[in-house]
């Protein structure tokens, strides 16, 4: 799978990798997983590394999973994630999860490693 987390038990944050091309129904089959990884979902924050991923879903195919996949099964549980990016162009993809997402997931999105690990340590 193009897309796998692994949850840090003592930083208490899950890291996921999504690495070659993404699709609409990869982030979904993703998400999925994720949600039901009662482990991971305890976390409530995670680094999500985008430097290796080709995305090839639309805006609105986002808009789609967060709304039939992320939001019904998420429950009232809220999030906080660093997304990181290597140039532009994913950083305009990560901003449109920021938005799409931004009711029930505080975000920020980077160019730096360590910039994203210490913002969610922060929280």
């Amino acid at each position: 799978m193009p897309i796998h987390y692994l949850v840090d038990g003592d930083l208490n944050i899950v890291f996921s990798t999504w690495s070659m091309e993404i699709t609409a129904k990869t982030a979904a089959s993703y998400y999925k997983q994720l949600l039901q990884d009662e482990t991971a979902m305890n976390c409530g924050r995670s680094l999500a590394d985008l430097r290796q991923a080709d995305m090839k879903l639309t805006g609105a195919e986002f808009n789609e999973v967060i709304a039939k996949v992320v939001v019904p099964n998420l429950g009232s549980r809220t999030w906080r994630s660093a997304i990181l990016v290597p140039k532009p162009d994913q950083f305009g993809v990560a901003r449109q999860y920021d938005v799409f997402a931004s009711g029930y997931s505080s975000n920020s999105i980077f160019y730096d490693y360590d910039e994203a690990l210490e913002w969610l340590l922060k929280a």
